[in-house]
């Protein structure tokens, strides 16, 4: 008798998640979709009426934010973030809030909830434009939009190159000057399938590293706890790193090398795939 016929549930437990499926659920969560307005008034309630419609208008970066200053601001986000997500208040405390309960743990799906939300956080003090503008949580744009923004904080390989060449201003002008080289919306979405297939993976492996920590006297909390506090950070700081320099130190040297990298990273996963 093989282990999997003596424990039907193993197959179950180590399928592979659909990061997906995760995504649109978590959206749906109360308190994870950040209003674009409402965050950047907040940020700058300080500033004169007439700057702070100038952000509003063209985004930080635009309406002359210092770099210095969007990464100290940035950087507080992930700081509280990375607090606030140490315990298990935040989804427990909303309506609906355990909705994705049936997909993966509630310390796991609190974990991700606070990453999107700190996600959109950076990305508005960025210059990113309003993901929810057209409305409904599973909107294939905000998604896709996400889904790259989760790969830079997860360290999924082509995540960082494609954020800085879809985010980068100076890329939209330049990507028409470079031979034989552009970010074509196939190249895109094979990308995003791609980041989305790992994600998944990583997902799943956390997953069963906590359903492991349970079977470990006192062990179960200590690790929720201190993966989200040793994780969130690091991936806070990778996210505004990354659109850090795609706007103040990107060049076309750089979307070269961006592209050069995404081109590599969508070939080796269509070999891995055939």
């Amino acid at each position: 008798m093989t282990a999997d016929t003596a424990n039907p549930r193993s197959k179950r437990s180590t399928k592979q998640i659909d990061f997906n499926g995760v995504l649109v659920s978590a959206l749906k969560i109360p308190g994870v979709r950040i209003d674009r307005e409402s965050f950047l008034r907040n940020e700058f309630q300080t500033r004169p009426s007439e700057f702070v419609n100038d952000v509003l208008s063209r985004g930080p970066v635009e309406a002359g934010i210092s770099r210095d200053e969007l990464r100290a601001l940035a950087k507080r986000i992930v700081d509280t973030t990375t607090l606030q997500s140490s315990g298990m208040s935040f989804l427990t405390g909303l309506p609906g809030g355990l909705t994705m309960a049936a997909t993966i743990p509630a310390d796991i799906a609190q974990f991700y909830a606070m990453d999107l939300r700190m996600a959109q956080q950076i990305a508005y003090l960025y210059g990113e434009p309003d993901l929810f503008r057209n409305g409904l949580p599973d909107d294939e744009q905000v998604r896709n939009q996400l889904t790259v923004f989760c790969g830079v904080m997860f360290g999924v390989s082509g995540a960082v190159s494609l954020a800085r060449a879809a985010s980068a201003k100076i890329a939209k002008q330049l990507m028409s000057t470079l031979p034989k080289k552009a970010l074509t919306k196939a190249l895109y979405f094979r990308l995003i399938k791609s980041i989305a297939k790992v994600l998944g993976i990583k997902m799943t492996k956390q997953v069963f590293a906590r359903g492991v920590s349970k079977f470990v006297p006192l062990l179960g909390g200590a690790v929720s706890g201190g993966m989200t506090y040793a994780m969130m950070r690091p991936m806070g700081n990778r996210l505004i790193n990354a659109l850090d320099e795609a706007h103040f130190a990107y060049t076309e040297e750089s979307l070269e090398a961006d592209l050069t990298n995404l081109e590599s990273f969508a070939a080796g996963d269509q070999q891995h795939n055939a």
